[in-house]
């Protein structure tokens, strides 16, 4: 049992990876042929679609996952062909009532909700996708519970390449300078990839079920009014969160304007910031999930076992990695900001956005770390009262700083504010686990090696590799240069910590 699990994590840590770098890789893409202005465009159609999405798929995975695998532990397979039927076709009826509301209100929601009648046209072009991403969830959870975990994983780095194509094959045949067509044409390729990912997980759904057919002997009770019972809570909690997180997104924009930027202006800004800037600060976080993935099974099992000591001891070793490798990622990005953004997104507004909020990158790491640890242990109520708690006080500040500071005010409301729920957060996993944060080796020691290492990296880059060789070798080779020299200073200081760990 261990060691399926172990491997599962493994699987989806490194899918997760893949994924998370194609879609950075598609985001790069479209930043250089849309614009600022146009990801401002895509970021505002998409906050919107997240809402529905979140109330068609968020839970349903969670749901089918726990039904079918306590339906398993206590009848075995037979039987578990009737969950998946049931769940398809309420989420598919869901997902299309959902997708029929968004279609003929898209008019008004883009009007009086996004402020942007240029995001119509997306937005009815996304609202069919909603019952095929319903299903695909629903299909995952099933095998999630069957521990056919390459399944999905495979179906999801498919999906991310065939979007890719497609977008920039539509993209190849769009007139440049029309903002509204290309974001229009980038959410066509989109949508047809989520239904290409439906269809091929659908399709193996199928082939295993004609090869292992399912003898119904009793068909399973209760199972909508269990599936909802888990589901709802999830998907009202995301879509509370997606909500808040549009409403903040379409404040940022509005607010913008009335500090004297223009419209357009305005949009480009708040596409650099959420389109170009977020996005690369967070990439990393697939490579530290790809260390914490594998414990995090272990913890749940632990737990419900009773075995506090073990447990405590993962969650321990889950903090050290997290905080090791976050200020690290921090000394990177504060060293090499201006060519990060220079190199990968032509823009130097980037470079300069990116070396204020790289400060922050630790809490934001350490907060999806420590939420993950809070679900193992059964304490997602908590996080998502922090999380719902942030997004008001984060609205409330939007709509008080910006129009009198500007872009530069949401910065510091950014660092303020993941500063505010990863500590929550931490101090609630601190109450509820046996655990103590060694603030001296985990961060303090870590820090001061990666404030050295970044130093002693940006001189030499400054000094030697920035004459002598093209910027993409002079910027990678300094971030080689400062991973040697991190790590091993962080070796010297917790060589204690490691070996006793």
């Amino acid at each position: 049992m261990k060691k399926s699990l172990v491997v599962s994590a493994v699987i989806l840590s490194v899918s997760s990876i893949l994924t998370r770098a194609l879609g950075f890789g598609f985001r790069v893409f479209l930043s250089n042929k849309i614009g600022a202005e146009g990801m401002g465009l895509y970021q505002l159609s998409f906050s919107l679609y997240m809402i529905f999405l979140a109330l068609c798929s968020s839970g349903i995975s969670i749901s089918v996952t726990k039904l079918i695998s306590e339906h398993i532990a206590k009848h075995g397979k037979s039987g578990v062909s009737f969950i998946v039927r049931k769940a398809v076709f309420l989420t598919a009826l869901i997902g299309s009532v959902l997708g029929a509301v968004m279609f003929f209100a898209s008019g008004s929601l883009s009007l009086l909700i996004l402020q942007d009648a240029r995001t119509e046209l997306s937005i009815k072009i996304l609202s069919p996708t909603l019952p095929f991403v319903a299903i695909s969830a629903c299909l995952n959870g099933y095998f999630y519970a069957m521990r056919k975990i390459s399944r999905p994983a495979v179906t999801q780095i498919i999906e991310q390449i065939s979007k890719i194509a497609l977008v920039a094959v539509f993209l190849a045949f769009t007139a440049p300078g029309n903002v509204e067509l290309a974001c229009a044409v980038t959410v066509i390729g989109l949508g047809l990839g989520e239904i290409i990912c439906c269809v091929l997980i659908g399709l193996g759904y199928l082939l295993e079920k004609i090869r292992a057919p399912d003898k119904l002997e009793t068909p399973p009770r209760d199972v909508t009014r269990r599936l909802l019972g888990v589901s709802i809570p999830i998907s009202a909690g995301s879509a509370a969160t997606s909500c808040f997180r549009m409403l903040e997104n379409v404040l940022i924009v509005s607010k913008l304007k009335e500090y004297g930027s223009s419209h357009s202006a305005a949009t480009g800004t708040y596409g650099i910031l959420k389109g170009m800037v977020l996005p690369l600060l967070l990439f990393p976080s697939s490579l530290i999930s790809a260390f914490v993935t594998t414990l995090v099974p272990e913890i749940a099992h632990a737990n419900a076992g009773g075995d506090t000591q073990r447990s405590a001891k993962l969650i321990s070793r889950v903090l050290q990695i997290t905080t090791v490798l976050s200020v690290f990622i921090v000394a990177v990005f504060l060293s090499f900001s201006y060519e990060l953004g220079t190199l990968i997104y032509h823009n130097d507004e980037v470079g300069i956005m990116l070396g204020m909020l790289s400060i922050i990158c630790p809490f934001i790491y350490l907060e999806m770390v420590v939420v993950g640890l809070l679900h193992a242990l059964g304490q997602q109520v908590s996080s998502l009262k922090y999380n719902l708690i942030d997004s008001a006080l984060r609205i409330v500040l939007i709509i008080l700083l910006i129009p009198r500071f500007g872009v530069n005010s949401f910065l510091w409301v950014m660092i303020a504010s993941n500063l505010f729920t990863s500590l929550l957060n931490l101090r609630r996993l601190l109450k509820v686990a046996p655990v103590i944060f060694n603030v001296m080796d985990w961060f303090i020691k870590p820090s001061l090696a990666a404030l050295g290492a970044g130093m002693l990296a940006r001189f030499f880059y400054k000094n030697a590799l920035h004459h002598l060789i093209p910027l993409p070798f002079a910027v990678a080779a300094g971030v080689l240069a400062a991973a040697c020299l991190y790590f091993f200073a962080a070796f010297l200081f917790m060589r204690k910590t490691i070996i006793t760990t």
